[in-house]
Parts: structure tokens; C-alpha cells; sequence
């Protein structure tokens, strides 16, 4: 079980986004919420989650070229999933679908006018994990796609990496990316490149994970256009920390 409480008040100063008046350059915005998911394990082979959320959030603010439609948003949303894992723990299946009734105003780029509103796509995420030689070497294959039923719009990714540990301390992994990104018509195919490393510091029971990736994505809003994204990500997690009351 999990619960998520996310209180935020904060303002923001537009004037990097383009031509603002004064009055208009500090924007106040204040949004609250919390998310609810619950787990549950039927047998040693499958398991089952679900989750909602509710978030309230004021955007008393002007957009980049006309009013929001609906700055002020009570949004649900909720997911569920479910994973599979094999008896000796060698195969991983994990998927889950989630949406929320958020919505995005969508511009004219050659107008610079807004023509209307579009709700959030439907999320699906599908993962296979596969062991072999005692856990030492993992294949993994990961699927992401977002499709809206209101317009005509889908973005579909799949990942596949592997990881090998060369020592008990040292784990090397590597790994692709394809994407196509479809909207209104027009379809962009994207690639990329994932590279990394894991040190695991046994005594102490943590690992510090670093990892490379480099992206010729797609973009969700613009049609046909293909940017560079370049990430580093650094994280440090410990495993069997004792909680005594």
C-alpha cells in the first residue's frame, strides 16, 4: 500500500516564455493531491495492483498565446496492472494501463492561435525480464505507447537492454530505443542509445547506478520533428534497512 500527499503553493515568473505584460510576468499557482495505490499477490505467479488519484490545481496565469481554456482543474485519474513471475523467478511480466481526465490545449504553430482542447492520452506499459546463468545476465524488453481516443494521436517506444554483472560488485548494461510518434497524420520515427554501470558495495548492502542515454525523439506536439534529449541519471539506493519500534 502507498499513499502520496502533495501540497504545492508557488508562483512563477513568465517572461522567458515570450512578450508578457507586467502584470502578468508573477503568476500565482497553488495545486493539491493525492494518490492511493494498493497490491496484492493471489498466488507465487501472479500478483495484482491498482491505484487512483485526485489533484486540484489553480493556473491563474495567461498562456503563451491566449487565455487557458480551463486553468482551474479538479483531475482524477487511476490506473491498474498486473505481474507475473515464473516459479524460480528467472521470467518478469509486468503490465498496467493508466489515464487521467486531464486536458491540453492545442496551438496553431503557424497561427500562434489556440484551436481547441484535447484530453490525455491512455498510458500502457508493458515489461518482460529474463535471468540466466544465476542471475548474473538479464535481457529486458520494455514497451511504452500513449493513444488518445479524441484525436488522432499515438506514441509507441520499445526498449530492449541486457545487464551482466562481470563481478558481485560490478554490473555493465546497455540497450536500444525505437520510437514513432503519429499525430494527425503524420508519422516521425525516433532512436536512441542507453549505456551504464552499477556498483554494488555488498557490506553495506547499497548500489549507486549510473546511466547514459542519448535520444532522437520524436516530438508529442510539433509533426515531423525530431529533437536531440541527452540524460544523465545518477541514484544511490540501499537495500535492508531494519525499522524497529
Amino acid at each position: 500500500m502507498r499513499i502520496d500527499v502533495v501540497p504545492t503553493v508557488g508562483s512563477m515568473n513568465r517572461g522567458w516564455q515570450g512578450d508578457y505584460e507586467s502584470t502578468q510576468l508573477n503568476t500565482a499557482r497553488t495545486a493539491a493531491g493525492a494518490v492511493f495505490d494498493l497490491g496484492f499477490q493471489t498466488s507465487e505467479s501472479l500478483a495484482f495492483g491498482a491505484g487512483v488519484g485526485l489533484y486540484s490545481r489553480s493556473a491563474a496565469d495567461i498562456g503563451p498565446v491566449a487565455p487557458y481554456a480551463s486553468p482551474d482543474k479538479l483531475l482524477v485519474s487511476g490506473n491498474i496492472g498486473f505481474l507475473f513471475p515464473n516459479p524460480d523467478q528467472t521470467l518478469l511480466f509486468d503490465s498496467r494501463v493508466g489515464y487521467n481526465n486531464e486536458t491540453y490545449d492545442i496551438y496553431d504553430a503557424d497561427t500562434f492561435t489556440m484551436t481547441g482542447e484535447a484530453a490525455a492520452p491512455i498510458y500502457w506499459e508493458n515489461t518482460l525480464t529474463l535471468s540466466f546463468q544465476e542471475n548474473t545476465t538479464f535481457f529486458i524488453v520494455k514497451q511504452i505507447d500513449s493513444f488518445s481516443l479524441d484525436r488522432s494521436y499515438a506514441f509507441m517506444t520499445v526498449m530492449p537492454a541486457v545487464e551482466r554483472f562481470v563481478a558481485p560488485w560490478l554490473s555493465l548494461r546497455g540497450g536500444a530505443e525505437g520510437a514513432l510518434a503519429a499525430l494527425n497524420g503524420s508519422v516521425q520515427a525516433g532512436y536512441g542509445a542507453l549505456a551504464g554501470l552499477t556498483f554494488r558495495f555488498l557490506r553495506a548492502g547499497m548500489d549507486l547506478n549510473l546511466n547514459f542515454t542519448w535520444r532522437q525523439r520524436p516530438s508529442r506536439v510539433v509533426e515531423g520533428l525530431l529533437y536531440s534529449d541527452m540524460m544523465v541519471l545518477m541514484n544511490l539506493t540501499r537495500s535492508g534497512i531494519r525499522v524497529q519500534r
